[in-house]
């Protein structure tokens, strides 16, 4: 209900805002309508604070607010808006105190196109206002999970993201990645359908945009000494090396959703590892008091995809003797059926990212964007993506089987 009261509240505003700017144009100079405009970003922040049940009162002092949110207006700052995590400092042994996130918007970028004379440009500015204040609000977000260790694909994507940027920095994060890094595809993805949930009806253009986003997220890559790959395979390869090899474990620390991958000796977790916490975390969720049956279905179900993910990247790699051990593992944890459960969950995800491929062509055509580099042959790739991922858990699923006759 608090949901639903927020989403209309909202909606109000945004309606109001963008038919407003159907007949009217942004000036500088225009002191009332600058108040109007950041009016509204303080509410709708609140607002969005109140959805999300962290204390922000705009009214309030900094230090009675579970997150600081400024506004500025900075045209030497090629930004919209910035989100910096709040961090811990501990200053003994039994006393940690944290630093607030701290979100930033800029009036000098946010406001551009708000004084165009094509009306559609200035509806769009508009409507992309309230898109990047859910856009910094989803990094504060991001940011939560991965420090609670949420497991899910996306937090993990979102670990390895954060880890990546404090490790390589610019020269990796700023470059010809950034469109595709996962911590920002998700953020734009997510803050699109936020403003489409509240809006509650059709808009093309806005939802031409998030499936655009969407098909980046599963087909981006990232590129490193010239070499462009998946961006799983090429964030996996960098972190491996420079956890383990470089002893930067205090990435972990800072990061605990890798710990989802990681030892806290920093090596990879092997599948036997793997199945094991899947089977633990399993067991947590569902002894799990003060959550919905329905919550506790999206839990699981966001674990065990994650879980597959990373327990297939070692049966990739794993021996005949290992394999004969995990076999009997999954015996003794009750797991017996998990590669069917893989296979069925690889032709979901076959089917899934298809639609996005499709989707994501539709919104190229539609938003008038040429990437037929990253669009061709789309379908064909992630077919031929699934059909060797379910071969290889077939392959395992009949030697399992074979094993066990023998046994017998």
């Amino acid at each position: 209900m608090l949901r639903h009261n927020i989403n209309e509240e909202e909606k109000s505003i945004f309606k109001s805002l963008i038919h407003f700017f159907e007949t009217h144009k942004f000036s500088d100079m225009d002191k009332e309508i600058d108040g109007i405009l950041e009016e509204t970003i303080n509410v709708v922040f609140q607002l969005e604070m109140k959805r999300l049940n962290i204390r922000y009162n705009s009214d309030k002092a900094y230090f009675k607010n579970d997150v600081i949110m400024r506004i500025i207006n900075d045209c030497k700052k090629n930004i919209r808006g910035s989100e910096k995590n709040g961090k811990k400092l501990e200053y003994d042994s039994k006393t940690i105190f944290r630093k607030r996130p701290r979100i930033t918007y800029n009036k000098a970028n946010l406001y551009t196109n708000l004084s165009d004379k094509d009306t559609k440009k200035r509806v769009l500015a508009c409507k992309k206002i309230f898109i990047t204040i859910f856009h910094e609000i989803e990094h504060m977000i991001q940011h939560k999970l991965v420090e609670q260790s949420v497991s899910s694909k996306n937090t993990l994507m979102c670990a390895r993201d954060f880890a990546l940027k404090e490790l390589m920095g610019d020269y990796f994060y700023k470059g010809e990645n950034y469109i595709f890094f996962a911590i920002e595809v998700l953020a734009r993805k997510d803050a699109l359908e936020r403003y489409l949930e509240i809006m509650g009806e059709p808009e093309p253009e806005i939802e031409y945009m998030k499936d655009l986003e969407e098909g980046i997220l599963c087909f981006g890559k990232y590129k490193y000494n010239l070499e462009l790959a998946k961006r799983d395979k090429v964030a996996i390869k960098l972190l491996d090396k420079i956890i383990y090899e470089q002893d930067r474990l205090d990435i972990l620390e800072k990061y605990p959703a890798l710990y989802k991958e990681y030892t806290v000796e920093g090596k990879r977790k092997n599948a036997f590892q793997l199945i094991y916490n899947m089977v633990k975390e399993e067991k947590e969720i569902q002894s799990k008091e003060g959550i919905s049956k329905e919550e506790k279905e999206m839990l699981l179900n966001d674990s065990r995809e994650m879980y597959y993910e990373l327990i297939y990247i070692q049966l990739e790699k794993i021996s005949e003797s290992d394999f004969l051990e995990f076999s009997r593992t999954l015996d003794e944890l009750g797991m017996s059926n998990i590669f069917i459960q893989m296979i069925q969950y690889m032709e979901k995800e076959e089917n899934r990212k298809t639609k996005i491929a499709n989707k994501m062509i539709k919104a190229c055509q539609y938003l008038n964007i040429d990437i037929n580099k990253t669009t061709e042959g789309l379908e064909k790739r992630v077919r031929d993506e699934y059909g060797t991922k379910k071969e290889l858990l077939q392959k395992l699923e009949n030697m399992r089987n074979a094993n066990r006759k023998e046994e017998r």
